[in-house]
């Protein structure tokens, strides 16, 4: 009975991990040992990215098979002697000791590694990716309850910055914490103050040389900071839930910009629109479309709506809501793919038009063969599949010619132009849409 106690006090009741009480008597010894010894010992401290929403959409119970899941994830990952915590909801902390900053690194890349591997309840493939800070003794603290509150705004960073990453604390890290505080309370008014704008980059048809879509990207006038850039500012809005508003404003401003250059007598020419995960989940949005499109008058099959591999997290959720979407005659093209969840494998379980391939591998084609490989692999399984190929971050000669080689459908990239205002955009239409013509 007294084991059955002591067990129930110091450990997590679902998982059976340490639970914060015995973590902290974990971190005071193993800070005593870490200062006779000399050695550094280092906190993780791990959040689950979206894990509300999942676990809202499977219920309580699947909720609680997935943690259990997770928690023996970081068990096999950590070494003997390692503490692996779980301090309640989504949040995990790991106790490392005799490692050094390398070290911890090390084992944060580990773990962001094994989650790209989809967890299996109920024969179901369920995606979950963790946000991670770091800190380290004695160089972070050298107190238990610092280190972690270090390792947690760490971890805050991580996950303003993104998602499924990991930070090390930085004795910056208040600033930078201060200053994400700002941006989120500035970008609350943000369409109200009329800070946002769009930037146009044009897409080119390789075959042809012909200008045959622009994306529209996003930009903050930030009143004190100036240009905020959106890997900044986009993962403050999706966190928030203002991506939906923005959002909203973002497909408006475009269609209304493409449809002005059709009533100026440009030829049609397609927009891409960035598109989250958060919006498409949203219960509004296939309606905010279509009236969208019906107020600007905007033919649906102009505009291409561009969302990252992330939408694999809610599969079946995020298919019917293309379904819908395609149904009204947009195109649809997933973003940045090959560095997210899905792999070629399920390429055709996608109902899309489009695959756009991250330019990290563009910016390797030429001199590494493995990423010349991997990127044939996938313009030719596009190819079989019926789906255009779009390849951005081009920026030399040799790698338009290696894509024109391998019949590659559209590209972009500062080669031809960076993202420009409405004004110059309207200048390269006014031209003959060669290549060349766009080059300065």
């Amino acid at each position: 009975m007294e084991n059955t106690i002591k067990q129930m006090a110091y450990h997590d009741w679902l998982t059976g991990l340490p639970n914060r009480y015995m973590l902290n008597e974990y971190i005071d010894k193993a800070l005593a040992r870490s200062k006779r010894s000399k050695n550094q010992l280092a906190v993780l401290f791990l959040d689950l990215d979206h894990f509300k929403s999942v676990n809202d959409m499977m219920g309580h119970e699947l909720g609680d098979l997935l943690l259990k899941q997770v928690a023996g994830l970081l068990k096999g990952i950590a070494r003997e002697g390692d503490i692996v915590s779980r301090l309640g909801g989504d949040e995990f902390i790991i106790l490392l000791e005799d490692i050094d900053q390398k070290g911890a690194i090390i084992v944060a890349e580990r773990i962001l590694d094994e989650f790209r591997t989809p967890f299996q309840l109920s024969n179901k493939e369920f995606f979950l990716s963790p946000s991670i800070g770091i800190s380290l003794c004695p160089q972070h603290g050298e107190d238990g309850q610092i280190l972690i509150k270090n390792a947690d705004d760490a971890m805050y960073l991580a996950k303003k910055s993104g998602k499924n990453n990991y930070k090390l604390y930085d004795c910056n890290s208040e600033n930078i914490k201060n200053r994400v505080i700002n941006l989120e309370q500035s970008l609350r008014k943000v369409i109200e103050n009329k800070e946002l704008v769009l930037h146009y980059q044009p897409q080119v048809e390789l075959g042809t040389g012909n200008i045959v879509g622009v994306e529209a990207l996003l930009r903050w006038i930030h009143p004190a900071f100036g240009l905020v850039l959106p890997l900044e500012f986009i993962p403050i809005a999706e966190e928030t839930g203002l991506i939906v508003p923005i959002g909203e404003w973002v497909l408006e401003t475009a269609c209304r910009q493409n449809k002005k250059w059709q009533d100026e007598g440009f030829p049609p020419i397609k927009i891409a629109v960035n598109i989250s995960v958060r919006q498409l989940q949203d219960s509004h949005f296939i309606e905010h479309v279509k009236n969208i499109l019906q107020k600007t008058e905007l033919n649906p099959e102009l505009l291409e709506l561009e969302m990252t591999e992330s939408l694999m997290q809610n599969f079946e959720q995020s298919v019917k809501a293309i379904d819908e979407l395609k149904k009204i005659g947009v195109k649809i093209c997933i973003d940045d793919f090959g560095t997210g969840y899905s792999s070629l494998s399920t390429l055709n379980r996608l109902p899309v038009d489009y695959v756009k391939i991250d330019k990290s591998f563009i910016m390797d084609v030429v001199s590494n063969s493995n990423t010349a490989t991997l990127v044939r692999t996938i313009i030719s399984i596009c190819q079989n599949l019926k789906f255009g190929v779009i390849t951005e971050g081009i920026e030399n000669e040799q790698q338009v010619n290696f894509l024109k080689l391998h019949q590659c459908g559209l590209s972009q990239g500062y080669l031809y132009s960076p993202p420009i205002s409405s004004d110059s955009i309207e200048k390269i239409l006014s031209e003959k849409y060669e290549i060349y013509s766009i080059i300065s």
